[in-house]
């Protein structure tokens, strides 16, 4: 049986990597995020055409940022396992979402190039979607 100093040792490591996970993601969004906030924002300048899908990636982020930790809570996912996989299912969505968008962002850029370079654009982000799809194909 283990010791209560190993216990509350084992409870403030847990609570300290929570922490250190909830401060990295809001300097994250806050970094990611803040400068878009005002719509007449200079941030804008590169995205001039293209807002709708800037703000979809930034949806999508967000989501898959917020539901992406709640899925590594320990025994959670255990214990609930349908509430698991709704959340699983949102994660997933956003980064589905956020990759779409960033590949129609890239699609959209106004780079002069050929065809078959625009082109890379959503097959990069359906590469990176299938990082998600892959594990989810395979589990079930």
């Amino acid at each position: 049986m283990p010791s209560r100093r190993d216990t509350v040792l084992k409870a403030a490591f847990v609570v300290v990597t929570w922490l250190i996970i909830v401060v990295v993601s809001a300097e994250f969004l806050m970094a990611a995020y803040a400068k878009y906030g005002l719509l007449d924002s200079p941030a804008y300048g590169r995205f001039v055409d293209r807002h709708g899908w800037l703000w979809l990636h930034l949806a999508g982020g967000v989501v898959a940022i917020v539901a992406g930790p709640v899925q590594l809570l320990a025994r959670w996912w255990w214990e609930r396992p349908a509430l698991h996989r709704r959340v699983g299912y949102l994660y997933f969505g956003g980064v589905l979402t956020a990759s779409a968008a960033a590949g129609m962002i890239l699609r959209r850029s106004p780079l002069r190039s050929s065809r078959r370079q625009r082109a890379r654009g959503p097959m990069i982000s359906s590469a990176m979607s299938s990082n998600v799809i892959g594990p989810m194909i395979m589990l079930k």
